[in-house]
């Protein structure tokens, strides 16, 4: 006898891994939802996204002959036992123990996906025991001519709801025009908040508040501009590339700050504890922060208000992926976090990098402007509390005799080079450098000092003198329970560093900083660098003359070689229960792979109204598509296994 968990895979297994049809969407969300709404992600033309990933190096490498042969064997397996269940299940339908058709599932499609929030909120209503969120999130479907089979399970899943509901949601109905919206909602429910669906032409719309439901699906349409109509989208809309794009996503972060102020709306306006409770001078305290208005002054004194919109978009280009993202920053509101620029990257520490590195990083930051804000959004939130805690940490710094700004965050300067080079095992300690830019070496050391004197030997660090390199070396001791951590983790690395040329060096070897060194001091000879590296070289003159305040590199062919080779060691030791048949010989050489593999960089521009972000690689948003897919098929594969063992 077939177990209901085995009837239920034919569903989710067929949505898994139903593929688009050949239409693009008609009416886009963005279109359709309030103009202050407050994300959105869109995968808009899933179809040709798909057309296009067979030109992407992931498509390419499952079409390598060696990668269809190490898989043959496991996907006959699977599509033969596939074949099976579908047809015990058409069996199961023609004897009427199924209400659809498996055949027929099969011509499922999802032609583009789109997702929207329009805004969220928490309140205490009326006759509510606790806070109850309220959130407008909006699902839109473009389902081409599986629309009506979607409607038949989309029918069959509410019945499911009101069947196990006992009574406890009610089904309404309601039309807006010709289209009828089906609202199911808790009984005496007292938030707006339900599940409503409606089916729109060829598109479905599922949504989380019934007025707004209805307002949506009244743009969709008549075609009315809303979101994307908005100034606030056209203002990071015009910095990215809209047409074609695979992917697409919008946000206003000030909506989650409103949301962080009515948190601390509901908190500050709860009953005060007793009296007699222990704890109640500490929980008043903390209530008296949590005033709306307080979190309101923090937020704009640390500059967070500024943040006013972000956006990205993602397209197939030359068989890459190009990504740009852009986040509007008032100017006139640019305070704190905000008012940092670190537009000052120059490329001059290009000659450091090492050919054959795999990857480097340079960005700038400054971490006494970050702790500047962090104690205004202190002192906005409670004046009087942050005096105190600031004149006790003051006292504190006196005893010690370290200053936290000055002598800690006060000694860095504003770069941060990283680079690493290929991986040569599993257990052996990976070769990179840190190079952080210091202003004060003498500063950051007697910071360094005293928080070893205050970590009771969790911290050590050292003075060491190898082969005339004075370094210092860093120990981490951590507590050891062999029943939690039975052993060091920190002994695979010892952080040595130096200063020289007014950074701080640091390596997980005296080697690795020894090379640094070198390399530091060497000639300007571009031969000799990551200039003439043949997978960066292409990028160095897309780089902005002006502005930059961030880059990274990866070189994706030797990344990649590394972990794959690291990965396939590791899969002997992996137990093969003889069920799904993959031969491990069979596995495909690391060229096949990395052959269709490039490098990819990413840079980061200031300019006076925002931050530009620019993006090429050789992996896009397939990759976390695929991933996903991947999980969710060997989740579904688990519970196939199991079921059919219960047959």
């Amino acid at each position: 006898m077939t177990s209901s968990r085995t009837c239920a895979l034919h569903f989710s297994l067929t949505c898994l891994i139903a593929l688009p049809s050949l239409n693009a969407q008609r009416v886009q969300l963005k279109d359709a939802l309030p103009a202050g709404s407050a994300a959105y992600l869109s995968f808009p033309d899933l179809d040709t996204s798909i057309s296009e990933l067979k030109n992407m190096p992931v498509g390419k490498m499952w079409q390598e002959g060696e990668v269809q042969d190490f898989f043959a064997d496991g996907l006959k397996w699977l599509e033969d036992r596939w074949e099976e269940q579908v047809a015990e299940g058409n069996k199961l339908y023609e004897e009427g123990k199924l209400p659809v058709k498996p055949d027929d599932l099969m011509g499922l499609r999802v032609k583009s996906a789109s997702l929207g929030l329009t805004s969220m909120s928490i309140s205490m209503p009326e006759g509510a025991e606790q806070p109850l969120p309220d959130v407008g999130v909006y699902l839109h479907l473009d389902l081409g001519d599986s629309a009506k089979i979607w409607q038949q399970l989309v029918a069959i899943g509410l019945g499911q709801i009101q069947a196990n509901a006992d009574k406890q949601v009610e089904q309404l109905s309601s039309k807006v025009g010709d289209v009828e919206v089906i609202t199911i909602k808790a009984v005496d429910s007292p938030v707006e908040m339900s599940l409503n669906i409606a089916f729109i032409g060829e598109s479905m719309l599922i949504g989380s508040r019934e007025g707004e439901t209805k307002t949506i699906i009244k743009n969709l349409i008549s075609g009315e501009k809303g979101l994307s109509g908005s100034s606030s989208y056209m203002a990071v809309a015009e910095k990215l590339s809209l047409p074609g794009a695979e992917a697409e996503s919008y946000f206003q972060p000030g909506a989650v700050l409103d949301f962080m102020v009515d948190i601390a709306g509901i908190v500050s306006s709860m009953p005060p504890p007793s009296a007699n409770s222990p704890s109640a001078a500490s929980e008043q305290a903390i209530r008296g922060m949590l005033q709306p208005e307080a979190i309101e002054r923090a937020f704009q004194a640390m500059g967070l208000r500024a943040y006013e919109s972000s956006g990205s978009s993602s397209t197939y280009t030359g068989g890459r992926s190009v990504s740009r993202s852009f986040c509007k920053i008032n100017p006139q509101m640019r305070r704190g976090i905000s008012a940092y620029s670190g537009s000052n990257l120059d490329l001059e520490f290009l000659r450091w990098v090492p050919k054959d590195a795999v990857a480097f990083t340079a960005t700038t930051m400054n971490v006494g402007a970050y702790y500047d804000a962090l104690v205004d959004g202190l002192k906005a939130l409670n004046p009087e509390m942050g005096e105190m805690m600031l004149g006790m940490l003051g006292s504190f710094e006196q005893q010690l005799g370290v200053s936290v700004r000055e002598d800690l965050f006060g000694s860095f300067g504003n770069r941060v080079i990283t680079w690493s080079m290929p991986m040569s095992g599993i257990t052996a300690t990976p070769e990179m450098a840190i190079l952080i830019e210091v202003k004060d070496k003498d500063r950051l050391l007697k910071a360094l000092t005293v928080a070893e004197s205050m970590s009771n030997g969790i911290i050590e660090l050292d003075e060491i003198d190898r082969r005339g390199l004075k370094a210092h070396q860093l120990h981490v001791n951590p507590p050891i329970d062999n029943n939690v951590m039975p052993m060091n983790p920190f002994d695979m690395f010892t952080p040595t560093f130096v200063f020289e040329g007014g950074y701080m060096v640091v390596g997980f070897t005296t080697g690795d900083v020894k090379r640094t060194l070198a390399r530091m001091t060497r000639e300007d000879d571009p031969k000799g660098d990551i200039r003439s590296n043949e997978e960066f070289a292409p990028y160095l003159q897309q780089l902005p003359e002006s502005g930059l305040s961030s880059v990274s590199f990866t070189d994706w062919k030797a990344q990649f070689e590394g972990m794959y080779q690291m990965g396939t060691s590791m899969l002997a030791f992996l137990p093969m229960t003889g069920e799904v048949p993959i031969d491990l010989a069979l596995l495909p050489d690391a060229y096949s792979l990395t052959q269709h593999l490039s490098g990819s960089i990413s840079w980061v521009k200031d300019s006076e109204d925002g931050q530009e972000t620019m993006s090429i690689s050789p992996w896009g948003p397939e990759t976390g598509f695929l991933l996903g897919t991947a999980l969710g098929v060997g989740a579904s594969s688990a519970w196939f296994l199991g079921a059919t063992r219960m047959k």
